[in-house]
């Protein structure tokens, strides 16, 4: 098929292509076709994972000092689900493919949130106690914590916070930016 410049195709549609731009666009592309165009893209893939995964911290929830203190969740320090979020490389044929999220344990917890539930083991026998935060100020209480039986405590449940997700779309466009311009920069 020859393309010529300002060639009808159609009612109303007209096309018009300037040679010496496809044959330059043309030249380009041939020169990083193959594994040198697989290695730009790769560079560009993980360039704006990179980019989305520092988005992604900034929106992570960080939990208090004092809900740490208190057990009230299962990071050992605050700020665990940010630390956790990572970029993870893979590979499908000649192009690295690159994943961008949380690894913490508890990430669907926060992310899907929880609904009410009860605390009771589901085993008997096991876990009959659980420990609660200190009673009172400076931990003054029964052993500087307070032991209660699990059995009729209900945990409220937790609001979904789609902090990836909402990232992802909100910074898609700067990802694919970052990528035409390492895959298509001379």
């Amino acid at each position: 098929m020859a393309y010529r410049s300002g060639v009808t195709s159609g009612p109303g549609i007209k096309v018009e292509l300037n040679a010496k731009q496809l044959a330059s666009f043309r030249k380009r592309v041939e020169r990083w076709q193959g594994a040198p165009l697989a290695i730009r893209a790769s560079k560009g893939t993980l360039k704006a994972a990179d980019y989305v995964a520092a988005m992604m911290k900034r929106a992570a929830p960080v939990s208090t000092k004092y809900a740490v203190a208190t057990r009230r969740v299962r990071d050992d320090k605050p700020g665990g689900l940010r630390k956790s979020i990572k970029v993870r490389k893979g590979r499908r044929g000649l192009f690295t493919d690159a994943f961008v999220g949380p690894t913490a344990p508890h990430k669907f917890l926060v992310t899907r949130g929880t609904e009410r539930h009860s605390l009771a083991p589901v085993k008997a026998g096991a876990g009959n106690f659980m420990l609660m935060p200190p009673l009172g100020r400076g931990g003054k209480g029964a052993g500087l914590r307070n032991v209660r039986t699990a059995s009729g405590v209900t945990h409220p449940g937790a609001q979904p916070n789609p902090f990836v997700d909402e990232t992802a779309r909100a910074h898609h466009g700067d990802a694919v930016n970052l990528i035409n311009q390492i895959l298509f920069s001379e």
